[in-house]
């Protein structure tokens, strides 16, 4: 293993199979960092001068915009979740394929990452929503916060 060729070889194969599953988790990344930067400096009671009004107009179309994409996306993720949720049981009781066959491992794979996408745009939309800077505590916390809106 101390063969540079093969060391190279071992690192772009990792890359290349650990892609899939880290670039759900780039874009949950992305839409989390603009969604937090729409919602830095937000003041709603305040009296502005006109400047800073159109800036609080153009931050309110942001958030709506990042609200509708979160909602759209949440429940797209929902929906593919709930399929291959579907896939996987009939797989596993009716085609007799077995709990750690490959078919298995594949959808637990695509479980996992569509459960961490829907929760990380869910977690979007609620801070959109909430008009504010919140943890992931308090969003878990809620309880109803789990289908985007």
């Amino acid at each position: 293993m101390n063969d540079p060729k093969q060391q190279g070889r071992v690192v772009r194969a990792v890359r290349w199979l650990s892609f899939p599953f880290l670039v759900q988790f780039v874009r949950s990344y992305q839409v989390a960092r603009d969604g937090m930067r729409a919602l830095a400096d937000m003041r709603p009671d305040q009296d502005m001068p006109t400047a800073a009004a159109q800036s609080q107009i153009a931050d309110d179309a942001i958030r709506r915009q990042a609200r509708s994409r979160t909602r759209r996306y949440g429940r797209f993720c929902a929906l593919l979740l709930s399929v291959v949720i579907a896939m996987w049981g009939h797989a596993v009781f009716w085609n007799g394929e077995g709990i750690l066959s490959p078919a298995s491992i594949r959808s637990l794979a695509l479980t996992l990452i569509l459960g961490t996408q829907y929760v990380s745009l869910c977690f979007s939309n609620w801070l959109a929503r909430s008009q504010r800077r919140g943890s992931f505590s308090d969003f878990l916390q809620g309880g109803r916060e789990f289908w985007p809106r």
